[in-house]
């Protein structure tokens, strides 16, 4: 507080707290409390569902893959390096956007959906590819994987695929909906 900046002077600095209860008040202005609130734990969960479960882990594998000397520490010099960036601001970003405006298509298929497209058919086998380069093989891509994404639930299905049960889930889901035998 106190700097200027064109000619004005900060007179109070707000958290996210302060500016969130702020904005909950102009939404208060049209909306019951449970629509207010109903927004905000959904714009959380896809928050907190981005980044436990694809930003953080794979934000942990790139500074080890640095720190291995797998890929280097200059900026943007790797394909994977561009792959998380595009996980992270393209698709993260867009994900988180589309919720905090209520932007279902943006946060789930133009956001949710290409993260975890990215992640699994892109970013993977890259992983793979520059632990192989250097390596020649890829248990250390394998290891990393195993200690960052295997612990998430949400990740299970990529190590172990989906049980009969799970399986039997989906089927009856799609079948409630578009009508019973549709999905063999």
């Amino acid at each position: 507080m106190g700097d200027e900046a064109k000619g004005s002077k900060v007179v109070e600095v707000l958290t996210w707290k302060d500016r969130r209860a702020k904005m909950e008040k102009v939404c208060f202005g049209c909306h019951a409390e449970s629509v207010v609130t109903g927004h905000y734990k959904q714009f959380d969960d896809v928050v907190d569902l981005y980044n436990d479960k694809f930003a953080k882990p794979i934000a942990a594998m790139m500074d080890r893959l640095k720190e291995g000397g797998y890929i280097t520490g200059a900026p943007f010099d790797e394909k994977i390096e561009w792959t998380w960036w595009e996980i992270w601001h393209h698709e993260g970003r867009r994900a988180r956007h589309g919720a905090s405006m209520s932007g279902p298509d943006y946060t789930w298929w133009h956001g949710m959906y290409e993260v975890a497209q990215h992640t699994y058919f892109k970013w993977i086998p890259e992983l793979k590819e520059v632990v192989i380069k250097k390596d020649g093989n890829e248990e250390f891509a394998v290891a990393l994987l195993e200690e960052y994404f295997k612990p998430i639930d949400g990740h299970d299905w990529y190590f172990n695929g989906m049980s009969k049960e799970q399986l039997e889930v989906v089927r009856k889901g799609f079948e409630a909906r578009y009508g019973e035998g549709s999905l063999k």
